[in-house]
């Protein structure tokens, strides 16, 4: 489920760089993708924090490449 945030961090990274400009309406977007991501991740069974950590580093990284 986490690589669903693949395109809020590269919304980021690109206002980051200065690449994009920060909109409301795409903002909005990625708080909707967000929220989705997390409700359907809460209460997984084998949810491991180190895991997670390492998914999360891979998408900012492939971000970045991007």
């Amino acid at each position: 489920m986490l690589k669903a945030l693949m395109p809020v961090a590269t919304f980021l990274v690109a206002i980051l760089c200065g690449i994009d400009k920060a909109r409301c309406d795409v903002f909005f977007n990625m708080l909707l993708v967000s929220v989705g991501v997390v409700v359907s991740s809460y209460g997984e069974i084998h949810f491991n924090i180190v895991g997670t950590v390492y998914q999360v580093t891979g998408i900012f990284a492939e971000a970045f490449r991007l």
